[in-house]
């Protein structure tokens, strides 16, 4: 007996570390979900996204380690993006450039240019050009 609770003791340490993965995983999950709920609001920072999970910022940032993007590049991405569709979007053609890179919490103009371009390979209005072009607009 004192034997098999020796073996139980010191088993491999894969047996335990499932559990945790799989709470990192489902928190990244609700991370992910915030993120996307709250990408129009200008506060969402990490900071932010730590405190509504009751974690650290550097937790937040471990659990974003293995990950194609940072927590920061995360959110900027996903806000390039919603720029990026609502540029395409024919009924949005009446808004400026500017009114849509606001909407999605990029206050300056020139930086938004320079992320977008980074980003697309092409500037935001040259691409909303070409989308219109392309659905015949």
């Amino acid at each position: 007996m004192w034997a098999k609770l020796s073996a139980d003791m010191v088993a491999p340490k894969e047996r335990f570390d499932f559990p945790a993965e799989a709470r990192a995983r489902a928190l990244r999950e609700r991370i992910d979900a915030f993120i996307e709920h709250n990408l129009g609001d200008p506060a969402l920072t990490p900071g932010l996204i730590a405190a509504a999970h009751g974690i650290s910022v550097r937790a937040l940032h471990l659990l974003f380690r293995d990950q194609p993007q940072s927590v920061a590049a995360t959110v900027r991405h996903r806000r390039l993006e919603r720029c990026r569709s609502d540029l395409a979007r024919p009924e949005l053609a009446a808004r400026s450039v500017r009114d849509i890179a606001a909407r999605w919490c990029f206050s300056s103009a020139p930086v938004f240019g320079r992320s977008f371009r980074e980003a697309y390979g092409t500037s935001p209005g040259a691409f909303r050009r070409e989308a219109a072009r392309a659905s015949g607009r």
